[in-house]
C-alpha cells in the first residue's frame, strides 16, 4: 500500500514517476532468489501480485486522467534524434565521470565532450561484458533493468518533449540526472554475484572477501577523484559569469541612457546556445529587465548590443540610399498629402535598419509606409535622424506628417545592415 501511494503522490508533481515501477521491478527481481530470471519474476508475480496490479492502476489512471486534462500528442518532431542522443550522450557521460581537461568549450555542459561520451561507453560496455561471464541471474537482471529504463526514458522524454530539441533542452537534464542512481543500483547488482579469485601479492594470499573490499575502496576513491575533478572542470560554466556580465552591461547601458531603444538581434554562444534559434535573442535575455527596455521601435536613440553587452549606435553596412532629388535644401518636403521617396536601388528581401535623416520646425508625428508595413514616430524640430526596422523588401516608401500646416524636410535616407558604430 505504502509503495502504491508514494508512487501516485509522485505523480502528482512529474511525469518521471511513471519510471518508478520499473525500477521497483528490476530491484525485486535483483534481489529475488531463483538460478534464472523467468524463475524469478514467475515468484515476484505470485508473491507481490497486488501490489503490480494496485501500481498497474495508478498507471493507467495517471494515463486517463493526463489524456482528459492535458493530452500529449502522439506525433513527435522531426529532432527525436537529436534529443535521444543528447540523452543518451548525457546518461554516458556521467556514468565514469569527465572531462578532466582544463579547455572546454563553452558548452560542455550543454553537449559532453564526444571522447569522454565514448569512453565511458566503452568502459561500460567493458563493465557489462566481464559481469555477464561470471555473473548470473542478478547480473542478468541488473543490465536488463538498465536498458528497460533507459529505453522507457527515451519514450517518455519523446511524448514530453514531442521530439523538439528545443522544448527537450531541459528535459535532457532532468532525465539524465535520474539515470544515475539507477546506474548506481545497476552496478551493485551486476556485482553482487561476481566472485573475484583470490589474489597473490608480496607473499601474501588475499581471499575473495578482502579482494572484493579493496577493489570497492579503489573504486570509490577512483570515482569520487573523478566527479571532484569533472565538477570543477565545469563549474566554471555552470556558474554563468559571462552571462551575467553580459546582462549587467546591457542593463547599465540602459541606466546610463533611459531613452535607447535596443536593436533586437542574436546573442552570444555563450550566453544562449544557439539551438534556441530565433529564441537565441536581446529581447529574450533581458525583456524582462527592471529597466523596461523596448526593442526595434522607431527611435532617434537607437542602439545596438555588442559582444560584451555595452551599448553602441548603429551604422548601416551597405546602404541602399534614396535617389537624387532635385532641390539640396530640402530633397523631399512631406507634408499631411503625403510624399513618394525612391530608392536609388531594389532593397532585397530582409530584415533592414533605416535611416531617415529630416528637418522641421515643429513637433508632431509623421508616419511611413515601408514595405507594406506602417509606423508612427514622434517628429522633433530641428534637424534629426530616426531609425526604423523594416522586414522586407522595397524600392520606394510613402511618408506623412500629421500636421495639416506644417512641413518635414527629408534630407536623406538609406536602408543597410545594422552594424555597431563608435560612441
Amino acid at each position: 500500500v505504502v509503495v502504491v501511494l508514494a508512487v501516485a503522490v509522485a505523480l502528482l508533481f512529474d511525469s518521471r514517476a511513471l519510471l518508478y515501477p520499473l525500477v521497483l521491478a528490476g530491484l525485486a527481481l535483483i534481489a529475488g532468489e531463483g538460478p534464472s530470471v523467468r524463475r524469478r519474476a514467475a515468484v515476484l508475480a505470485r508473491d507481490a501480485a497486488w501490489v503490480w496490479f494496485g501500481l498497474a492502476l495508478v498507471l493507467g489512471g495517471y494515463a486517463v486522467l493526463r489524456w482528459q486534462t492535458a493530452p500529449i500528442e502522439l506525433v513527435v518532431g522531426d529532432e527525436l534524434g537529436d534529443v535521444v542522443t543528447g540523452y543518451l550522450r548525457h546518461g554516458l557521460a556521467e556514468v565514469f565521470g569527465g572531462p578532466w581537461l582544463v579547455n572546454l568549450p563553452a558548452h560542455a555542459y550543454l553537449v559532453p565532450t564526444s571522447w569522454i561520451v565514448a569512453l565511458n561507453g566503452a568502459l561500460l560496455l567493458a563493465l557489462a561484458g566481464a559481469t555477464l561471464q561470471r555473473g548470473g541471474a542478478s547480473t542478468r537482471a541488473a543490465w536488463g533493468l538498465l536498458v528497460v529504463f533507459v529505453g522507457a526514458s527515451v519514450g517518455v522524454l519523446a511524448l514530453e518533449g514531442r521530439g523538439d530539441l528545443v522544448g527537450s533542452l531541459g528535459l535532457v537534464h532532468r532525465f539524465a540526472a535520474d539515470l544515475a542512481p539507477v546506474v548506481v543500483l545497476c552496478f551493485a547488482g551486476a556485482l553482487h554475484e561476481v566472485a573475484l579469485p583470490p589474489v597473490t601479492g608480496l607473499r601474501r594470499v588475499l581471499v575473495p572477501a578482502r579482494v572484493e573490499v579493496a577493489v570497492a575502496v579503489l573504486a570509490v576513491v577512483v570515482l569520487t577523484a573523478s566527479c571532484a575533478l569533472s565538477t570543477a572542470r565545469l563549474a566554471g560554466n555552470l556558474f554563468h559569469t559571462d552571462d551575467r556580465a553580459y546582462v549587467e552591461a546591457i542593463r547599465a547601458g540602459l541606466r546610463a541612457d533611459p531613452q535607447v531603444v535596443l536593436l533586437d538581434g542574436g546573442v552570444p554562444e555563450g550566453v544562449v546556445s544557439p539551438w534556441y534559434a530565433d529564441r537565441a535573442r536581446v529581447s529574450s535575455v533581458v525583456g524582462y529587465a527592471p529597466e523596461n527596455p523596448v526593442f526595434d521601435l522607431p527611435s532617434h536613440a537607437m542602439r545596438i548590443v555588442r559582444e560584451d553587452g555595452s551599448l553602441a549606435p548603429v551604422v548601416l553596412e551597405g546602404a541602399v540610399v534614396a535617389a537624387p532629388a532635385a532641390d539640396a535644401d530640402c530633397p523631399y518636403p512631406v507634408r499631411s498629402a503625403g510624399t513618394e521617396i525612391p530608392m536609388a536601388a531594389q532593397v532585397p528581401l530582409g530584415r533592414w535598419m533605416v535611416r531617415l535623416g529630416y528637418y522641421t520646425n515643429v513637433d508632431g508625428y509623421a508616419v511611413v509606409d515601408i514595405a507594406g508595413t506602417s509606423q508612427r514616430f514622434a517628429v522633433r524640430s530641428g534637424l534629426n535622424a530616426v531609425q526604423l526596422v523594416v522586414e522586407g523588401g522595397f524600392d520606394r516608401f510613402r511618408m506623412t506628417l500629421e500636421q495639416s500646416d506644417a512641413t518635414l524636410c527629408l534630407t536623406d535616407a538609406a536602408a543597410g545592415v545594422p552594424r555597431a558604430g563608435t560612441p
